[in-house]
């Protein structure tokens, strides 16, 4: 068992995804030259692929320090290729007798945040894409324990989604109708009012999230009707009339008022 700062290593290897992780948990470089002898993969091109990837990712950000460090590890690397690891590591420790117990730069921590959040991304997204593949099944045989772990896949892959992700409206979207579906109309209205706040003015994704949650405030309109709540009617009614004008379509008007004339009529 070998252990790089906070993370254990079992076995005599590692893929090139568990070198990964341990690169960005590692605390000094002989933790560095210790996974490079457990995954001789990262010698490799993949090993310049990850390392580019956290480059491109601490230029974006401007962080010269952390520039820096990461491409101190692509120097180690190409020694590794040339001469092997240990004599590498051995010839960086000639040049600086404390080089291999130095503790590796703060970079290691902020890209190890990055990661995270690509991770959580990639989760997200994940949840998400089950989710939606449950809500269409529910839509087609209408089975409600199908439409409940739909909710349930949208309620933790939103767990995940930072509100400045540009996709949470979307996810917002299908959380929402999935909630409608379920008769839970007034948590829908909530989440779709979430959605809009947070979605671009010049997102195509507005028109959607407009249309549905105006059909949610019609759907609730028919609710308050068959219960007899002409004020919900009224109120409901009222506010997919101010959505409609706001947003000048004048077909969501034109149905607005198909659905006012279908009320008072009935």
């Amino acid at each position: 068992m070998k252990v790089f700062g906070s993370r254990e290593v079992r076995g005599d290897s590692l893929n090139l995804v568990e070198a990964r992780e341990h690169l960005l948990a590692a605390e000094f470089w002989d933790d560095v030259r210790r996974i490079f002898v457990l995954c001789p993969e990262l010698l490799g091109e993949k090993g310049d692929s990850i390392v580019d990837e956290w480059v491109a990712e601490v230029g974006r950000r401007g962080d010269l320090d952390a520039d820096s460090f990461f491409l101190q590890i692509r120097g180690a690397l190409s020694l590794c290729r040339q001469i092997g690891v240990d004599d590498a590591f051995d010839r960086l420790s000639e040049q600086d007798a404390e080089f291999n117990s130095y503790p590796l730069h703060q970079a290691n921590a902020e890209m190890r945040g990055f990661m995270e959040q690509k991770k959580n991304r990639w989760e997200w997204r994940s949840l998400k894409g089950e989710a939606d593949r449950e809500l269409t099944r529910y839509l087609s045989d209408r089975n409600p324990a199908v439409l409940f772990s739909a909710i349930g896949g949208y309620e933790e892959a939103l767990k995940l989604v930072p509100p400045a992700d540009p996709d949470r409206p979307a996810c917002l979207d299908c959380y929402a109708l999935s909630l409608a579906q379920a008769g839970r109309l007034n948590d829908a209205l909530r989440v779709y009012r979430e959605a809009l706040e947070l979605a671009r003015t010049d997102s195509p994704m507005r028109r959607t999230l407009v249309n549905n949650y105006v059909a949610c405030f019609l759907e609730r309109a028919r609710d308050c009707a068959r219960l007899g709540d002409r004020s919900g009617v009224k109120a409901s009614l009222g506010e997919a009339e101010r959505l409609g004008r706001e947003t000048d379509n004048p077909s969501l008007l034109d149905t607005v008022v198909r659905v006012r004339h279908e009320l008072e009529s009935g």
